[in-house]
């Protein structure tokens, strides 16, 4: 997606909160455009949501959050995050994976 249309969504996404303030799919397409244009902090704070309400809606989520935690720096809730992603789905390889790949790379 361009990044023209990425500053077109947000306008809309945020009026469809305004409307639904638990409305799933503009949180968490929130969630992606905040991640995609590097604002890191609004990005958790809307995945923060969607894992708050939906936790079980999405393992992807698991995964964008934890890269999230990782890029401001807080490993511990990154391992944890993904913890937390791999009971929900412990049938999702791409999280086990991300898991077991976290725990590996961020070992002394």
């Amino acid at each position: 997606m361009k990044m023209s249309d990425l500053t077109a969504a947000e306008p809309v996404l945020l009026k469809g909160t305004l409307k639904d303030p638990y409305s799933y799919a503009c949180h968490l397409e929130l969630g992606e455009l905040y991640r995609e244009t590097g604002r890191f902090p609004l990005a958790r704070q809307h995945f923060e949501w969607v894992l708050r309400f939906f936790p079980d809606a999405d393992a992807t989520i698991f995964r964008s959050l934890a890269g999230v935690y990782v890029v401001l720096g807080d490993m511990k809730s990154a391992r944890s995050i993904l913890r937390k992603g791999s009971r929900i789905f412990p049938d999702d390889a791409e999280l086990q994976n991300a898991e077991t790949h976290f725990d590996r790379d961020s070992r002394p």
